[in-house]
């Protein structure tokens, strides 16, 4: 059985298939939204987050949205803060029953800064399709004292978990007041210095020894 077989098949099981044709439709009505709110902490929470992905992968597409600054109150749906008590589940639930309950073709977003980068990656698998790292991860500078490179090479690994994902990533930037997206930097000449017990050496952003 294939993997998107054996997603139907537990959608189904659970009773939210139809549920689901509805809202990629746009056709869930009041009693729908009342019905599904009602059931999310009962939904087993990897069917929840299959379904969650099925309409954010039709409403939305494979894009990933990254923010290296903290973005204005553009109209996105941001998370309520993570609750290291409640724990990951249950962010994962509120990513998940933020997207099924959202309006048709929401934007929902994650920072990386209030989750940590393991559970924000997961978020990605729940609905969620943009993230935010804001620009003070951005400013702390690399071996060689430049913050222009060190940001780079942390939009490349925030780029990397994007496709580890199996999404896509673009960068969004404001500048003069307007928006712009554009592909990870994967062209400028950066290197980063490693340092092991005992000596250094210095490793391309390929990976090559210098």
């Amino acid at each position: 059985m294939s993997g998107k077989a054996f997603v139907d098949r537990a959608i189904a099981a659970a009773g939210l298939d139809r549920l689901l044709a509805r809202r990629i439709a746009g056709d869930l009505t009041a009693d729908d939204r009342v019905d599904l709110s009602r059931r999310l902490p009962s939904i087993d929470v990897l069917v929840l987050g299959a379904l969650a992905d099925r309409v954010r992968a039709a409403e939305r597409g494979p894009v990933v949205r990254l923010h290296l600054r903290k973005p204005s109150d553009d109209g996105a749906i941001s998370l309520p803060s993570f609750d290291p008590v409640a724990g990951g589940i249950v962010f994962l639930r509120a990513v998940a029953g933020a997207r099924l309950l959202s309006e048709r073709g929401a934007r929902l977003r994650v920072d990386i800064d209030d989750v940590g980068l393991q559970l924000a990656q997961v978020c990605l698998a729940y609905g969620a399709d943009e993230l935010v790292a804001p620009q003070r991860r951005s400013i702390v500078t690399d071996a060689d004292g430049d913050a222009s490179a060190r940001a780079i090479l942390l939009e490349r690994e925030l780029g990397a978990l994007i496709v580890a994902a199996g999404r896509e990533p673009l960068v969004v930037e404001r500048k003069a007041g307007e928006t712009r997206e554009r592909g990870i930097d994967e062209h400028s000449p950066v290197r980063k210095k490693f340092r092991a017990p005992g000596r250094e050496r210095d490793v391309s952003s390929e990976g090559e020894p210098s």
